[in-house]
């Protein structure tokens, strides 16, 4: 199986390269974007990016130089006619500079790009939520090459979408940075946080009343409180558990170790670790983990002991116990 990571850094991309990333993807937005549009980001990290042209040719040169690919992530869900004639035209300059595809998330710039062939691989971002059949051929017909699968799709449509489409590549979370909505029908931006950072992190205060506006029963705000606590944990455990750490350094948050035999059974060949705003260690262990699954897959080791192994990386099998951190909870069950 491919395993794709993220790098924020030039000096990250040799490294993770060299350890078992096959693939790895990066933002830029170079000066000129800031300039003329400001901190509307074209990839939904407002930081976390490289700065230039320079330093992807830099990355490009260090990654194929041990056999391995970079993508792009051009994945912001809207733009701005202007925008999007910028998009395009970074685009073909990061073609120049040799990269091996861009990840694409609006239909508009798709749209722009397919008629232009330019000679790279376009891989369809999950911010498009792809997640039927007929919107995956649609996709092939203007160009994708790959999708990578939402956050939230189940493993029934994973394989209703791989058996339905065969001769397209499939990309399927695996590790970190999950998201409590459906990020693809998010129109929100991820923010610094001095200007209130994501939405989703809803550091707002809220307050509950009756319809018809009698005051609730004990009973009820009781009720009220405790549902109020567990999506807070619920929500954290998406945000990796306050993006912690085990003692050992193994990220906690989003998990999809224990389905990647399944995901292999199934077809999927590309399994993603997101977080390109993670830390370099943070990086690294969550690409020690993955490979670690990987490997024992390829290796044909029995689905069920990869599992126990994968529900056991972290030191602390109780964790699995509940859905709170699956990207496939339905594995959980079995």
């Amino acid at each position: 199986m491919k395993i794709v990571a993220p790098i924020s850094r030039v000096e990250e991309a040799a490294i993770f390269a060299r350890q078992g990333a096959d693939e790895l993807f990066f933002g830029v937005i170079p000066q000129e974007w800031t300039k003329r549009f400001g901190r509307f980001t074209a990839n939904r990290r407002s930081a976390n990016n490289l700065d230039s042209l320079a330093d992807v040719a830099e990355v490009v040169e260090q990654v194929h130089s041990v056999g391995k690919r970079t993508s792009v992530a051009l994945n912001g869900t809207t733009h701005t006619a202007e925008q999007a004639a910028f998009v395009v035209e970074l685009a073909t300059a990061l073609v120049e500079k040799g990269v091996d595809a861009l990840i694409i998330g609006d239909i508009q710039v798709l749209a722009i790009l397919q008629p232009l062939q330019l000679p790279v691989r376009i891989h369809i971002s999950s911010t498009a939520s792809c997640r039927n059949v007929p919107t995956a051929r649609l996709m092939q017909k203007w160009g994708a090459d790959r999708i990578i699968l939402p956050r939230h799709t189940s493993l029934e449509e994973i394989r209703v979408l791989a058996s339905g489409v065969p001769d397209l590549e499939f990309e399927a979370f695996v590790l970190n940075d999950g998201c409590p909505y459906e990020e693809g029908l998010c129109h929100s931006l991820h923010l610094p946080t001095e200007l209130g950072g994501p939405l989703c992190f809803e550091s707002f205060d809220s307050s509950v009343e009756r319809l018809d506006g009698q005051p609730e029963s004990a009973d009820e705000r009781k009720l009220i409180n405790h549902n109020a606590a567990r999506y807070g944990q619920w929500r954290w455990s998406k945000f990796s558990r306050g993006f912690t750490t085990t003692a050992s350094g193994q990220p906690y948050g989003p998990c999809g170790l224990c389905a990647i035999p399944l995901l292999k059974e199934m077809g999927i060949e590309h399994i993603k670790i997101a977080g390109r705003d993670g830390n370099p260690e943070r990086k690294q262990r969550s690409l020690e983990m993955v490979g670690e699954i990987a490997a024992q897959t390829e290796d044909a080791v029995d689905c069920r002991d990869i599992m126990h192994f994968a529900r056991h990386i972290r030191g602390e099998p109780e964790l699995c116990q509940n859905s709170d951190m699956c990207y496939y909870p339905e594995v959980v069950t079995k």
